[in-house]
């Protein structure tokens, strides 16, 4: 029998006599079967030429189809459309090459763009140039920098030369890999074109003596623009916000050009010097001083001096704050509101296009027509192979890639039709890890299971009354606190130090939460402890009090006892506890939770446009604020902008510069904030120009009327967002409860049979999927259909008294007062992402509806038979042990959308267990 492409890579790796048993596993998970030993490569060599090279040709197309079909399914993850590297084994390699330095490289970027933080400035050099002295390197204060030592000339050049080597390697190694048609991609021109705008700006900056001005900070931070896709997505985002911003911002201006104009001639009075020499002398000034009361920074100093001459003065600017400072500035947090919602939904919309068109291009060069147009098993375990090969998703490791399959095979049936293949960028959401039994300390010493005092000091420990006491102690801990440290804290208390057991009674509290530790891993197993969050922190806590008391206390020549009071402050942390069984505050940290990862994003292009305006406020302003005596600048500060200098050291802004990035990050801190506005800006154009204050201008209206307010839409449709779940799921308090601890987007399931399909695999596994809203909604429908056909063995096994010991909403309930075994309602309410469970009863009488007459009789009875068996067999305790590799568990992006599919749903839209191998062979 000639070979086939699938036996190809074993006769390859296969020796002459048997394959070596590392062939033998590698092929297994590459084409999905077991091979115990092949003995073919001289029966290959055997074959005629023509056979050969037909073989080989078909073994090398297939390879080809399904590296094509990873690159397609790759896309449709992220929802991204890309060029794809060629075919050609070279470029293949080149292409792994690439994707294994792909985080050495961002690493990279990052490091070239934070450079720019330890150069010195340029003003620096003109200064050292001019008088032979080195305000940055000399730190007395005549110069405010941030005291950050500053790289050498030679250093710097060094650094910067290996970064521009290194990311032009990037670079020759995607084009290696993809060809010319690289640079089909707009982006990757832009990459190669700063590039070499780069080298340029080197090659001037250190080829001359001294560098008057440097394109190198903007170039890097557009380098990281271009490597960053985070960046861009945020960036596209305004893009498209600016025209509607754009527009309420053209009639902000001309309100305050109405205004401005109007002031001018209503403030002519001599009575009202003031007013006319200081506020609205020309148009221009009316414009920046009313531009100035939106900052609430000259209110009441700026209309004080009209009201106290006449009264009737206060309604031109009653007005104005209503028109521009109340609905204006609110319009425009309204329509960045809107224009931001209606950008992601966009987004959302073509990522699910570019998802559906790669899929269908990668089932396309997968399918097989003998097969009735479907995929079989073997082929998408290639293609799960194959995508671990790439470094920007999570390997997938083999028992995952049985379960990931088995989660997509909707019918059992061994083979993924289209609808089945479209819903696995959604299965890849989906995470497993095995569950193991737990290692407890009765199940490592049997003996002591039979000692009745252990068995109850075990059930004590684990319940809430425990809980209770170790609640008490942090109260009565955290007042000790409080007593101890109340004289710092400008309250009447003890005075410190005047306790003589002050440090016993601090012993004795450490060492009672030390036995905390010890008894709950004695009951619970470490990994079991480990498991929750709150463990972790109390337990680190416990361990660093614990050894700054050994370090304090041990004869050596450190001893501050304050050291001690340091770990004891944040154990009162722990307190914290009592928030978290409030409903209101738990949803209130679920929702923070939620949108830490996207608002990363959202800072990164703040930190983007921070370092455009700091880069350029150096390049401006870089040492003209000074107290050097000597200097022109100085005298200027002192005539022009007074208030800058005030004699008090709390009114010496001085050290708000732009000497330095640091420095000057931390100004454009301050300008956020809008605080001291006006006196701050006064102080920069005294040394500049007046039409500097347009630079100011600038900030304001990109860092706080656009970068802000899209936080603030941000942050007002991610609770919208996750209330709204809550309301549409009817369950709103455990939901609640667990989006704070995590627990609730997991189940755990029997892996031997998983929607239908065989797995081969024994024993308990868990999936989880990263609570990630509308993102995951429809690997949430494929974990409702593994939860359904399994929730009534689960059930059967909580109420035999085996739950997950991780599920701490169970654990929860339980110590309300709960007692033993929950119901089925209460577990329906806990399984994630679902309706509701149904009960035993409840699925008893969907089935008898369904079949009829005697074979309705018939599946009762196997169904009940079913329970009755999960009840009798369910073992004892569970501890989860990740798999070898979690399944790819990332997303496309927070703005992405994703749903189910019509897969596992009925027409009313509502999710249906699949009814057992018994009730689907029963016809009617």
């Amino acid at each position: 029998m000639a070979p086939t492409a699938e036996t190809v890579p074993l006769l390859l790796d296969a020796d002459d006599d048997v394959a070596t048993e590392t062939s033998n596993a590698r092929s297994a998970w590459r084409v999905g079967e077991d091979h115990t030993g092949v003995s073919g490569g001289r029966r290959f060599r055997l074959l005629p030429r023509r056979d050969r090279i037909s073989v080989l040709r078909e073994y090398f197309e297939q390879k080809h189809r399904v590296q094509r079909a990873s690159r397609y399914m790759e896309d449709a993850f992220y929802g991204v459309k890309r060029v794809h590297p060629m075919q050609t084994q070279e470029a293949q390699w080149w292409y792994i090459l690439h994707l294994r330095v792909s985080y050495v490289m961002t690493a990279v970027v990052w490091a070239y763009v934070l450079l720019t933080f330890f150069e010195e400035p340029v003003w620096c050099e003109r200064m050292k140039e001019k008088t032979g002295e080195e305000p940055c390197r000399v730190h007395n204060g005549l110069y405010p920098v941030f005291n950050i030592p500053f790289l050498t000339r030679t250093a710097d050049m060094l650094l910067e030369l290996f970064f521009l080597c290194t990311l032009s390697f990037s670079l020759y190694l995607m084009s290696r890999a993809y060809g010319r048609q690289l640079y089909d991609d707009k982006l990757n021109v832009a990459y190669a074109a700063l590039l070499g705008l780069a080298f340029l700006d080197f090659l001037w900056a250190y080829a001359t003596p001294v560098t008057w001005f440097r394109l190198a900070p903007y170039i890097r931070i557009a380098i990281l623009t271009v490597k960053q896709q985070e960046i861009q997505g945020q960036l596209l985002v305004i893009y498209r916000i600016l025209p509607a911003f754009g527009s309420i911002c053209f009639l902000f201006f001309l309100f305050l050009f109405l205004f401005a104009w109007c002031g001018c001639i209503m403030f002519t009075d001599e009575s009202m010097k003031i007013e006319k020499e200081i506020f609205f002398p020309n148009l221009w000034e009316a414009m920046y001083t009313l531009m100035i009361f939106l900052t609430t920074n000259n209110s009441p100093n700026m209309f004080q001096p009209a009201f106290k001459i006449n009264r009737w003065a206060m309604l031109y600017y009653a007005v104005f704050a209503l028109v521009v400072l109340f609905f204006g500035l609110n319009m425009i947090t309204a329509i960045i509101y809107k224009e931001y919602n209606s950008s992601r939904e966009r987004d959302g919309k073509m990522r699910m296009a570019n998802r559906e068109e790669n899929l269908r291009e990668a089932f396309k060069l997968l399918v097989d027509k003998d097969n009735g147009n479907r995929i079989d098993s073997k082929k998408i375990m290639e293609v799960f192979w194959d995508m671990n090969n790439n470094a920007e998703m999570d390997y997938i490791a083999e028992d995952s890639a049985k379960l990931l399959f088995a989660a997509a095979d909707s019918d059992g049936d061994n083979m993924l039709d289209e609808i089945e293949f479209m819903a696995l960028c959604d299965v890849l959401r989906v995470r497993f890890e095995e569950v193991k039994p737990l290692r407890t300390l009765e199940t490592r010493f049997p003996q002591w299971s039979k000692v009745e005092w252990f068995m109850d000091a075990c059930k004590f420990v684990n319940s809430q009354h425990f809980e209770w006491i170790i609640d008490f102690l942090l109260m009565l801990n955290a007042i000790f606190v409080a007593l101890e440290t109340s004289q710092p804290l400008g309250f009447k208390g003890l005075p410190q130090g005047s306790n003589p057991y002050a440090n016993v009674i601090e012993q004795v509290f450490s060492f009672l939460f030390v036995c905390e530790v010890v008894v709950k891993v004695m009951a619970k197993s470490w990994r079991g402890y480990w498991s929750s969050a709150g463990n972790k922190f109390d337990f680190l806590i416990t361990v660093a009090t614990v050894l700054a008391s050994l370090y304090v206390y041990y004869p050596n020549a450190f001893n501050n006892s304050n050291l001690i009071k340091w770990f004891q402050v944040l154990r009162v942390l722990r307190a914290v506890r009592f928030l978290a069984r409030m409903e209101g505050f738990r949803a209130i940290c679920a929702t923070f939770g939620k949108m830490l990862a996207p608002a990363a994003r959202l800072l990164k292009v703040l930190f983007l446009i921070m370092f455009v305006f700091s880069a350029l406020g150096m390049q401006i302003f870089g040492g003209r604020l000074t107290r050097d005596p000597d200097s022109k600048y100085y005298t200027m500060l002192k005539q022009d902008a007074p208030d800058f200098t005030f004699p008090d050291d709390r009114y010496d802004f001085i050290s708000l510069n732009f000497n330095d990035m640091w420095g000057g990050y931390t100004t454009l801190l301050v300008f956020l904030v809008a605080n001291n506005w006006d006196v701050l800006v006064e102080g920069y154009v005294s040394v500049t120009s007046l039409w500097l204050r347009l630079y100011f201008v600038a900030f304001h209206f990109l860092g706080v009327y656009l970068c802000l307010n899209i936080v603030t839409s941000f942050i007002i449709d991610t609770a919208m967002e996750f209330y709204s779940e809550n309301e549409e799921t009817g369950n709103e308090g455990d939901s609640v409860a667990g989006a704070a601890d995590g627990a609730s987007n997991a189940a755990v399931f029997e892996a031997e049979t998983v929607t239908g399909t065989v797995t081969g695999l024994k024993g308990k596994y868990r999936a989880v999927v990263a609570n990630k809203g509308e993102l995951t909604k429809g690997a949430r429908e494929i974990m409702n259909r593994i939860v359904h056909s399994k929730s009534m063995s689960r059930m059967a096994d909580e109420e035999s008294g085996v739950v997950d010991p991780y599920d701490e909403n169970i654990s929860r309930r339980e110590g309300e007062g709960s007692g033993g075994a929950s119901s089925s309602d209460a577990y329906a309410s806990n399984l994630p992402c679902s309706y509701s469970a149904p009960d035993t009863a409840r699925l008893l009488a969907e089935a008898g509806k369904e079949a009829s007459g005697v074979h309705s009789e018939a599946l009762k009875t196997e169904l009940s038979l079913k329970v009755e068996d999960n009840i009798q067999g369910a073992g004892g305790r569970a501890e989860i042990e990740p798999a070898k590799g979690p399944a790819a568990s990332g997303g496309m992006g927070a703005d992405g959308y994703s749903t189910a599919g019509g897969l596992g749903q009925d027409p009313a839209g509502l999710s249906k267990p699949p009814l057992p191998a018994a009730a689907r062979d029963v016809q009617p």
